[in-house]
């Protein structure tokens, strides 16, 4: 690299990113020892999901969650990331070491793919760690993948960062029977994360399908794609034929869009601006480009994804409608710094914008992602109330503690506790089961007696657990017999 001023810009972004990462990598550490109960928290579900592979096996039924009927082992949910870390439970014995060894291998791997990324797209050493360090340590990343720790979303990016490095490596190439090598990562991002691969077979395939105009070429892609599927077949078949009975396809993650208030009105003033951010830089991409026309049209999926993001016609678009916003900002992030990089010599300016960049990722990373909550005595003598469940259990309660997550207990209980519970974190159980679920929390809210005691019959509820004297007293009121209070929560006998 000529420019000295770029070098030493390169240098800071590598240096300041890396420095911050590794500090807030080291924070995480903490749940080598200590299981997360706190409310910022997607981890402990996959890491009850992990111990189930263990213990269980998969497309076994596990009865430890959505009791009495269960659910089969990962019928709705991708294996990829359980079988990618289950040698690491292996040799761990634990599934809190095991889930953060796994974080930090996944990091490697995306650095070894950022260079091979950046030897496609002819990137100095420079400008390649640069990328990575922007990718991998901003604001998005350090909330999905090290705070809350979404496993099987960062996984995917394993598989589709390959996926880029391989379709960018033919873009400007004849597509012959090599490109084949696609089939293997294509199946294995169907087996990691389904809103990743929406975005794959929506977005990023057509830009290649749409680039080469040979039959042959079109031919060769689709085969690929089609082989792709065929390798995950053993999973995706059993998935599609249950998902009509499943919860999952009610998600419909993009209605967070519309939402402008609470937790939604940053994560959706950050989308709008990382949007726009994505259109900026491919305006000054596409000026006075050689070869606009074809750089155009490969582009085109994913401008037009995005526009229809900013304008919120994602929510309305079938399959599109259930990729939520996280997703797309990931997304998005991986293109604009991209672009930034491939053309960024063009315009002086870009030093500016490239030597704020970490910092401000950096100061909108402290202001809204906090750092590791370690329970207190309090809450971790409130654990030992499961040593008194004998039957069937849930929590009843509005849980207004803002720093524990019904969810995460009921996971701590499933991995530590030989009991089952009514209710659990992953989607899984049939529509009827969740909805009588939602119906039985409204029924204790309302302070409804007679729908709360019908509900906990149906379904087959021998336990119950809440939290605070107001909740706890209810449950007292409906005529439940009272067993044993644990510092925050109290117990309650159904029979």
């Amino acid at each position: 690299m000529k420019n000295p001023s770029y070098k030493l810009i390169f240098i800071s972004i590598i240096a300041i990113l890396f420095l911050y990462g590794g500090i807030r990598l080291a924070d995480q550490s903490q749940i080598v020892t200590t299981f997360p109960l706190e409310t910022l928290n997607d981890v402990s579900s996959y890491m009850t999901m992990l111990y189930f592979l263990h213990e269980f096996g998969y497309h076994e039924m596990v009865y430890k969650w959505y009791a009495p009927e269960g659910f089969k082992l990962f019928e709705t949910d991708p294996p990829g990331w359980y079988y990618f870390t289950y040698p690491l439970y292996l040799i761990l014995k634990d599934v809190k070491p095991a889930t953060f060894v796994s974080l930090i291998i996944m990091y490697i791997l995306m650095a070894i793919l950022f260079v091979i990324m950046g030897k496609i797209e002819k990137l100095s050493r420079l400008e390649t760690w640069a990328f990575f360090a922007l990718f991998a340590f901003s604001p998005m990343a350090i909330g999905d993948y090290v705070r809350q720790m979404r496993m099987p979303q960062m996984f995917s990016w394993i598989s589709l960062l390959a996926l880029f490095a391989i379709i960018f490596y033919y873009k400007n190439k004849k597509i012959n029977w090599k490109f084949l090598i696609i089939s293997p990562f294509i199946a294995l991002l169907i087996l990691s994360h389904q809103l990743e691969t929406v975005l794959f077979f929506f977005v990023v395939l057509p830009c290649i399908f749409l680039l080469k105009k040979s039959f042959r070429e079109r031919t060769i892609i689709f085969l690929s794609a089609l082989l792709g599927i065929l390798l995950s077949a053993f999973w995706l078949v059993p998935f599609l034929l249950n998902s009509t009975n499943s919860p999952k396809l009610e998600y419909a993650g993009s209605r967070w869009l519309l939402e402008f208030s609470g937790g939604f009105q940053f994560a959706n003033i950050a989308g709008i601006a990382l949007g726009i951010a994505l259109l900026a830089v491919f305006a000054l991409y596409f000026y006075k480009n050689k070869n606009l026309k074809n750089e155009l049209l490969f582009f085109s999926p994913i401008i037009i994804i995005d526009i229809l993001f900013l304008t919120r016609l994602v929510v309305y678009l079938p399959i599109i409608k259930h990729v939520y916003i996280d997703a797309y900002m990931q997304f998005f992030a991986f293109f604009f710094l991209l672009i930034l990089f491939k053309c960024y010599k063009r315009f002086s300016f870009m030093k500016y914008v490239m030597a704020l960049l970490p910092i401000g990722f950096i100061l909108v990373s402290l202001l809204h992602t906090p750092w590791f909550v370690t329970p207190t005595q309090e809450e971790l003598d409130s654990l030992k109330i499961f040593e008194d469940v004998k039957g069937i259990y849930t929590f009843a309660s509005k849980w207004s503690s803002p720093r524990l997550y019904t969810m995460a207990f009921v996971c701590y209980a499933a991995i530590y506790y030989p009991i089952n519970s009514s209710t659990g974190w992953s989607l899984s159980e049939s529509i009827e089961h969740r909805r009588k679920t939602a119906e039985f929390q409204q029924a204790f809210s309302d302070n409804n007696k007679e729908n709360f005691l019908r509900l906990t019959q149906e379904l087959n509820i021998d336990e119950i657990i809440s939290y605070g004297t107001a909740d706890c007293n209810r449950l007292g009121e409906f005529g439940l017999n009272f067993k044993i209070k644990k510092s925050m929560l109290c117990l309650y006998s159904v029979k």
